[in-house]
């Protein structure tokens, strides 16, 4: 397949919705060069000192996006209980270009992507829907310590982690009225996978006027 037929995206393509395909090997075509690319993610572009748009070394990039990874628990480390992630749990959601402008306004990380869409961070919406970090939310699943995304602790079980996915998705629902969408592909009959599914075809409209909520019980 070429790589204009894969519908490569952010965190998307063509295979990511679809069981037709199984990918066993892939070829990259890689440019030499001492720059890396353009930074257009904030915190890469932070940790790296220079502002957005900016190129450094290829060194320099590398060592950025690792800082920012480690930051977050995303870089291995059987030590780090807060490593434990299912990667990217949550997909930044897609805004309207109007919804952007005021969520800027309310300090919200919004970035627009190469493919014309703007999206707000979804780590900040779980942070404005009340939730804390540390926070349990099933049996052996919680938030990260160190960032808004759910990590496993001993006994998680996909159920557990659903359920817990299911409450952020619901609530961030609730406070913002945005819809986040869960990244990794949803599979099985499980309710709590059902119910996460459901959310998804239901994502419509701008949201509504940010509050903050505070929940007494994660479970119920």
């Amino acid at each position: 397949m070429l790589p204009s037929q894969c519908g490569l995206g952010h965190r998307t393509s063509v295979f990511k919705h679809s069981h037709r395909w199984t990918i066993l090997t892939v070829t990259f075509a890689l440019t030499p060069g001492k720059l890396g690319p353009p930074l257009t993610y904030r915190a890469v572009a932070e940790a790296a000192g220079v502002r957005l748009g900016e190129r450094v070394l290829m060194d320099e990039t590398v060592a950025a996006v690792r800082d920012v990874r480690a930051e977050k628990g995303m870089i291995l480390n059987p030590s780090d209980h807060d490593g434990r992630t299912a990667g990217s749990v949550f997909l930044s959601p897609v805004i309207t270009a109007d919804a952007g402008s005021r969520l800027r306004a309310d300090g919200a990380p919004v970035n627009d992507f190469p493919d014309g869409a703007t999206r707000v961070s979804a780590s900040w919406l779980m942070k404005t829907a009340g939730f804390s970090l540390g926070r349990q939310l099933a049996s052996g699943a919680r938030i990260s310590r160190k960032h808004f995304t759910l990590v496993a602790d001993d006994g998680a079980t996909a159920t557990s982690f659903a359920a817990a996915a299911t409450i952020v998705a619901e609530r961030v629902q609730q406070a913002t009225g945005i819809t986040i969408m869960a990244e990794p592909d949803l599979l099985g009959d499980l309710p709590a996978y059902a119910r996460l599914s459901t959310l998804e075809t239901e994502r419509a409209g701008g949201p509504r006027p940010v509050c903050r909520t505070e929940f007494q019980d994660a479970e119920n």
